[in-house]
């Protein structure tokens, strides 16, 4: 559950559109043992693992048991580590060997299945599946490339699932490996795997395996260090680096900027000039390339008939359609690296979107169009793609909400709210895990003639909290239960917050003064 309350009805009623699409999207599918449910894929009507794992940090708020999910995903692993992919109505489970994503996104949705139920028990019963899998991506040779020392796959569009090879009449999906197959470093598998070493190491360290998490750290600093240095261009990072050496004659593959742009942002990969440098760019190629938002799949897109299908052109599809997945990163990325208004722009352009028809396209054209009449043979066209509609509630709920859940039923909170950017000055949050019932909720006041934020949290389980704060910080006070709490400013992830300890079940109250 999700609870906003502003003086804007896009923040009030954002959730109730989000909730809407993903009900439209319910999906369940017996497989003879059981029911598995999540939600459709919205070019085709599956349960895609993947899509499914990107939802997970909003589907918390809404299933009562993300981790059936979860476990049905952890079930399908072979004795080699590898997963299945999706999940057909038929209850037949199947593998695209093309991605070698898999491996890293099941730890993703591991640790967010963990937050939403705290049960620790779970999570240590799980973690020599989600090594196995970590194990097999590294000792793979089609996934693994041993001369750069960076996980490797087919010569894709960016993450998706279909790859390059001479005189194609039809796009190779699901695919398979073989002497055809083009070999590559694609920049977001080497964020996915980065932070999956990082929630490894976090997870580990809450079950006091310390020795073991601090290998995961070491693991995580040693491939960001790798990845900076050989694949960041001037401005993003190159959208293949072919492990032949070969790019295409038909466009220049270094000007390529891609999606996983974003997720590499988000995901830590990049240090923080890198990071506005690739928001500034989105932004930049906006007034370059004149599309109704830039919510880039990748730009430019590759020429009609590179992946076998004519009918996927430039700006069609994930080949340089407009996506909300992008916009709702690019929100993100933006709010958290110094342009908070455009970040918010970017929510309130999709609100209004939504609000209008109901709908989410997984992808638009460059003129706004959605692909109702996009007649390719593989696509089925669905119009409420959870998908895209996650992607912008996370970024709502990590940017402007400015709530970051970090261990299980809020324990620990980084709390970076951005509502004034908008004109909010008086704001009420409440979210709670469906399946632990564990809420976080705040008050948040602002006076802009002051300067002055005062916040109310009302947690159950708080013990630890990060109080974001800009350099323009007086003077602050944290008062709970009558006695005034210490803080200590600290700088984490290049950003600077007050450090506070509290005692559960008690309200918490804050003040902050800026110059």
């Amino acid at each position: 559950m999700i609870d906003i309350r502003t003086n804007l009805r896009e923040w009030n009623e954002y959730w109730d559109h989000i909730k809407s699409i993903y009900e439209k999207s319910r999906l369940e599918i017996s497989t003879g043992e059981n029911t598995v449910h999540g939600f459709r894929s919205p070019d085709r009507n599956h349960l895609r693992f993947r899509d499914n794992i990107y939802m997970l940090p909003v589907t918390v708020y809404l299933d009562s048991s993300p981790r059936s999910l979860v476990d049905f995903i952890l079930g399908t692993q072979s004795s080699n580590g590898a997963y299945m992919d999706y999940l057909d109505l038929d209850g037949s489970v199947r593998e695209c060997p093309l991605t070698p994503d898999m491996q890293y996104l099941a730890v993703y949705a591991a640790f967010h299945a963990w937050l939403a139920s705290g049960d620790n028990e779970w999570l240590s019963s799980i973690l020599p599946k989600l090594q196995l899998g970590l194990d097999h991506l590294h000792i793979n040779p089609d996934t693994w490339d041993e001369k750069t020392d960076l996980p490797k796959r087919p010569f894709t569009i960016d993450m998706w699932d279909f790859d390059y090879r001479g005189n194609l009449s039809e796009l190779h999906w699901p695919g398979k490996i073989d002497e055809e197959t083009k070999f590559g470093i694609m920049h977001g598998d080497v964020s996915g795997l980065y932070q999956a070493y990082e929630l490894m190491s976090i997870m580990l360290h809450s079950l006091d395996r310390v020795d073991d998490a601090g290998g995961f750290h070491l693991l995580k600093n040693d491939l960001r260090h790798l990845a900076n240095r050989i694949l960041f261009m001037d401005a993003h990072y190159i959208h293949r680096l072919p492990l032949d050496g070969k790019f295409l004659d038909s466009i220049h593959e270094d000007e390529q900027l891609s999606i996983s742009n974003l997720f590499s942002v988000n995901r830590g990969l990049p240090d923080p000039h890198q990071s506005r440098l690739i928001v500034r760019e989105y932004y930049r190629r906006r007034n370059l390339v004149k599309t109704f938002v830039e919510w880039y799949a990748i730009e430019p897109g590759f020429p009609a008939g590179t992946f076998g299908d004519d009918k996927m052109e430039p700006g069609m599809y994930v080949n340089g359609g407009l996506l909300p997945i992008a916009g709702g990163e690019l929100a993100l990325a933006s709010i958290k690296y110094g342009y908070p208004d455009y970040g918010a722009h970017i929510l309130q352009r999709y609100f209004t979107m939504i609000d209008k028809t109901g709908e989410s396209w997984f992808w638009y054209g460059p003129r706004g169009k959605p692909p109702d009449d996009f007649t390719a043979s593989w696509f089925d066209g669905w119009k409420y793609d959870c998908w895209g509609a996650s992607s912008m509630m996370n970024a709502l709920i990590q940017s402007m909400a400015g709530v970051r859940c970090e261990r299980p039923g809020y324990s620990q909170v980084w709390l970076e709210p951005h509502w004034n950017i908008t004109g909010v000055i008086d704001a009420e949050v409440t979210m709670e895990f469906e399946e632990s019932g564990d809420r976080f909720h705040y008050l948040y006041k602002y006076d802009e003639d002051k300067k002055r934020t005062r916040i109310e949290i009302n947690s159950e389980n708080l013990r630890t909290l990060y109080i974001a704060v800009s350099d323009a910080l007086e003077s602050y006070t944290i008062e709970s239960a009558g006695k005034t709490l210490n803080g200590e400013i600290i700088i984490r992830d290049y950003s600077r917050a007050i450090e506070v300890e509290v005692e559960s079940g008690h309200e918490i109250k804050i003040e902050i003064m800026e110059s």
